[in-house]
């Protein structure tokens, strides 16, 4: 009969194993299931490259994605988000110092334009996806592609951050 301990490494390994699952072979993109997923819990997504795809079929409960790494950047940046067809189940938000949230894409938006928001230089780079409540189970995919660039121009006021659909978006995701 196995110890109790070689039990609790099977296990860790197995969810360390299902975790990395859903991320691409390079980790520029994931995909993964809101079906295994606690409600009201958050998931811990990083993706490295400045290029890549997010996918989360049956959004339930939360993710946070780190984009470009850990630390964040000296320099001023801009994201560019698309939707890659009608996006449902949930809404992205920008995260900004010190908690705040910034609506970014919103349920029922189509792939026909980019939404782009902006950080300043220091400011760790992450998105909240949050799952919006559906009394069914019918099928809902969020998904969209994502563009991380370095903005060189200095620091905008508070109120420029968000670029919406114009701004910044022009040069990005095409």
């Amino acid at each position: 009969m196995p110890t109790p301990a070689l039990l609790c490494a099977l296990c860790f390994c197995l969810l360390a194993a299902a975790a990395r699952a859903g991320y691409s072979e390079d980790r520029c993109s994931w995909r993964g299931s809101g079906l295994t997923q606690e409600p009201g819990s958050v998931g811990q997504l990083s993706l490295a490259c400045a290029d890549g795809k997010i996918e989360w079929l049956y959004p339930a409960g939360a993710l946070r994605l780190t984009l470009g790494g850990s630390e964040p950047s000296a320099q001023p940046g801009i994201v560019c988000l698309r939707p890659t067809r009608p996006f449902a189940g949930a809404q992205v938000f920008v995260e900004r110092t010190g908690g705040g949230l910034e609506l970014l894409l919103a349920e029922g938006q189509g792939p026909a334009g980019a939404r782009c928001a902006r950080w300043g230089p220091r400011e760790r780079r992450a998105l909240f996806l949050q799952a919006t409540p559906h009394p069914d189970l019918s099928r809902r995919l969020a998904s969209f592609r994502f563009q991380l660039r370095e903005d060189g121009r200095p620091e905008l006021p508070p109120q420029a951050r968000s670029l919406g659909a114009d701004g910044e978006c022009g040069k990005c995701l095409r």
